[in-house]
């Protein structure tokens, strides 16, 4: 398999010059080369970069990206340094020269140099799809650690080589994984971060309290800060570099629809996951399963379930080309797949189903999932408790309304009561009152009655008419 040799850059091709040779050196250079070529260790004495890419046995099948140092210096020596390799190696060598990768400034060292390294380093491995091996035998020795973190990261072997040895040590790809998800929830100022290289503290500080809680302390290893400003750290960059990505377009292969169609249960609702989320960078890193790097093919699983889902990107479009319900036929299948086989497949369109009960099966395993549905049970009693709760406050007030109610009533009655009394009161009186103006105009009708009779008595009187 072609490799990609991701070499960094230094001076030990010149060897050891004086500071009045610095403008003489590339002749300086050429001379050396000069000398060394007739001599059968050729390659292993004149350089770190020739010793160890002919210890990892580069071919004209490999392709060399030297890195190299934003120095006049370093670019010199990565010229000649690409002229020998492509003349006694056969190799295709290219040079990327990396701003700010200087040692004279510490600040632009870390807040730019690094952030420049690692997107040039994704840059060509994108450009290139062979198997990338991080070489880091020559060049600036502050560099290593964070090509070390890169390869870590990345799942990327990185190698060194001892001077004038031919013993290489090698960091293999290890299992370790990041949870990038979590940038997720600050992914708007990782951006804006990215951007503008320096921001204030406080901007950042805003953006961890829309955060949850337990995230806050893995976010702030995001950043580095200094007299207020933050800017990314090295794992920042990675991470950074991952947020700002696009989500890609998924294709899938008339087999790894097969494959869907024929699962059932959880197995299909965990495959469902993955066709739906693989779009998604930071998820998609999330998932890799770092087991697979003996094969072209990168793969995907959901947490620790037997499903897989082989892929490769080309163009900026993932293609889905095996999906894995089971464990023992990825197993068996997977270890003979490279993208070559796909050259032939047709691939359609994926568009992501909507489907409100796939967040039950994205989890790490079937306990997981238990205890995901005790969780939801329990946060639907929690819900149904509060709603009894503000019930019987809603009751207790209404309660407490229709006591004051009653009372009012209570108070309303005692007054009606009081109100009767005086109106019987008043009316028992009217009677007597009543009764003696009835006893006042008899009095008076007998009076009127005795004034006639008198009044006739008297008209007798005067008439003579008396008996």
């Amino acid at each position: 398999m072609a490799k990609h040799f991701i070499t960094t850059c230094g001076t030990s091709i010149r060897g050891r010059i004086s500071p009045s040779d610095l403008n003489n050196q590339e002749n300086i250079i050429q001379e050396r080369i000069r000398d060394y070529s007739t001599k059968s260790n050729f390659l292993e004495k004149l350089s770190a970069e020739t010793n160890s890419l002919k210890a990892l046995k580069a071919t004209k099948d490999d392709q060399v990206t030297l890195i190299v140092t934003d120095t006049n210096d370093g670019l010199i020596c990565a010229k000649q340094l690409q002229k020998v390799i492509s003349k006694h190696l056969s190799c295709t060598v290219d040079i990327e020269v990396i701003k700010f990768l200087q040692v004279k400034n510490p600040t632009d060292f870390r807040s730019r140099g690094i952030s420049n390294l690692f997107e040039t380093i994704a840059k060509v491995r994108s450009r290139y799809f062979m198997e990338t091996i991080l070489n880091v035998t020559g060049g600036f020795k502050s560099v290593i650690p964070y090509m070390a973190l890169y390869g870590l990261f990345y799942q990327l072997e990185m190698v060194y080589l001892f001077e004038f040895s031919d013993h290489i040590i090698k960091l293999p790809p290890a299992p370790l994984g990041v949870d990038f998800e979590k940038a997720a929830s600050i992914s708007d100022f990782l951006i804006k971060l990215k951007k503008e290289s320096f921001l204030e503290s406080s901007l950042f500080e805003s953006a961890l309290e829309k955060a949850p809680f337990n995230d806050r302390s893995w976010l702030k290893s995001l950043v580095c800060e200094e007299e207020g400003l933050v800017y990314p750290s090295a794992f920042g960059q990675i991470v950074i570099d991952k947020a700002d990505e696009k989500t890609l377009s998924v294709l899938i292969s008339g087999n790894a629809e097969k494959q869907l169609n024929s699962s059932s249960g959880a197995s299909q609702k965990r495959l469902q996951i993955i066709l739906n989320k693989i779009g998604d960078p930071l998820w998609r890193e999330s998932h890799l399963d770092p087991g697979w790097n003996s094969i072209d093919l990168l793969v995907v699983k959901p947490g620790n379930t037997a499903e897989r889902a082989a892929f490769y990107i080309r163009k900026g479009i993932l293609h889905i080309c095996e999906l894995y319900a089971d464990h023992n036929r990825y197993e068996r299948h997977l270890p003979n797949r490279k993208i070559s086989d796909y050259g032939k497949e047709t691939f359609s369109e994926y568009i992501p189903i909507s489907d409100p009960t796939l967040e039950f099966y994205e989890f790490d395993s079937d306990i997981d999932l238990k205890n995901a549905e005790l969780a939801t049970k329990c946060e639907r009693l929690t819900k149904e408790l509060k709603n009894s709760r503000v019930q019987l406050k809603a009751r207790a007030t209404e309660e407490k309304k229709n006591k004051q109610l009653k009372e009012q009533v209570k108070k309303l009655n005692i007054e009606i009561v009081k109100h009767k009394k005086i109106a019987n009161n008043h009316k028992t009186e009217t009677g007597l009152l009543q009764e003696k103006l009835n006893d006042l105009q008899k009095y008076q009708d007998t009076i009127k009655k005795n004034s006639l009779s008198f009044k006739k008595r008297l008209s007798f009187l005067f008439k003579g008419d008396f008996e």
